[in-house]
């Protein structure tokens, strides 16, 4: 049974594909377990409640019309103070202020948009958890798109967790993990995905351009909001079983074959502000290491954090910066 909580019913309906009966319900009747962080994403002692009877892995989801705040900062904290926050709880702004990605760069959340943040709570020794959450959220979204039919470009994932189509930004994921010694308590991820509208963004060399998902699909093509939320939470629960099934390999080798860079000449500067282009590295993209290191043809040791630009040879166009949801 999943619960579905909104403060805009209307707004639920645009994502949900399923028809649901809402109910009023108060924060005082909700579960204790999640009573907290609903408070703190609606900020309002009212809601409307559904459920819908399929068994599944998600115990919760949040509709938020416009969040007032972050909501991976909000789920992050929770995370970190509410030893009762249930597995699998989804929370999706339409859109929403502050919201952030790597390094507290802005992203632009506009109407029409999925703007998601999720919690799983794993209990058990994750392989690689560091990158591999991060690794999770990339290729799910890559996969959801894949399954939008019509789409006439291929997704394509720019180190290290950029979402591209035909080059241009389309998303971003940003995840976070807490651990007590081998053991992963907790991890939040974050989403951002242009589906409808493209945001305004002014170009920079790190993201010379920026494009939505109906941009690329067939004109008047309807619904395809609601079904790429309903493949990234299918994509999100395979993906999940698989990397703590210890199928850490198999999520990097479709990290592999998505990257954009990999045989691809790439600059990569320091992790600064846009107008200081401190270069550290150079040369051509010859694999990617199972920690999401660049290997270089030309640059030793590899290289494990930075901003990376595409040059323009063969007819490739800039790449653009890690810059990640919420």
């Amino acid at each position: 049974m999943i619960q579905i909580f909104t403060d805009k019913p209307g707004f639920a309906e645009q994502v949900l594909l399923q028809p649901v009966v809402w109910q009023s319900v108060t924060l005082a009747a909700l579960d204790k377990g999640i009573q907290p962080l609903a408070a703190d994403l609606f900020r309002r002692n009212s809601l409307c409640r559904a459920e819908v009877p399929n068994p599944s892995f998600w115990s919760s989801i949040f509709f938020i019309e416009h969040a007032r705040s972050s909501q991976f900062d909000v789920i992050d904290r929770h995370a970190r103070t509410n030893h009762r926050l249930p597995h699998g709880i989804c929370s999706v702004a339409g859109s929403g202020e502050n919201f952030h990605g790597h390094k507290n760069r802005t992203w632009v959340s506009i109407p029409g948009n999925l703007h998601m943040s999720i919690y799983f709570s794993p209990q058990q020794h994750v392989d690689h958890f560091g990158v591999g959450f991060t690794i999770l959220s990339a290729i799910s979204v890559v996969q959801a798109l894949d399954a939008l039919q019509g789409l006439r470009k291929k997704p394509m994932i720019r180190w290290v967790n950029d979402i591209l189509l035909d080059n241009a930004k389309v998303g971003g994921v940003l995840a976070c993990t807490h651990s007590c010694g081998a053991v992963v308590a907790g991890a939040v991820l974050g989403i951002g995905l242009n589906v409808s509208t493209t945001p305004p963004v002014v170009p920079t060399p790190f993201v010379p351009e920026v494009t939505s998902i109906a941009e690329f699909l067939p004109e008047g093509k309807t619904g395809t909001l609601s079904l790429t939320f309903e493949h990234l939470l299918r994509y999100l629960e395979q993906n999940y079983h698989l990397l703590l099934s210890g199928h850490y390999a198999r999520l990097l080798e479709f990290y592999r074959e998505r990257s954009l860079l990999i045989g691809k000449d790439v600059r990569v500067f320091a992790d600064a502000q846009e107008d200081l282009m401190d270069e550290l590295a150079h040369g051509t993209v010859t694999s990617i290491g199972t920690s999401l290191e660049l290997m270089l043809d030309n640059s030793t040791p590899a290289v494990t954090k930075g901003r990376v630009v595409l040059n323009q040879q063969g007819g490739n166009e800039t790449g653009s910066p890690e810059r990640i949801m919420q």
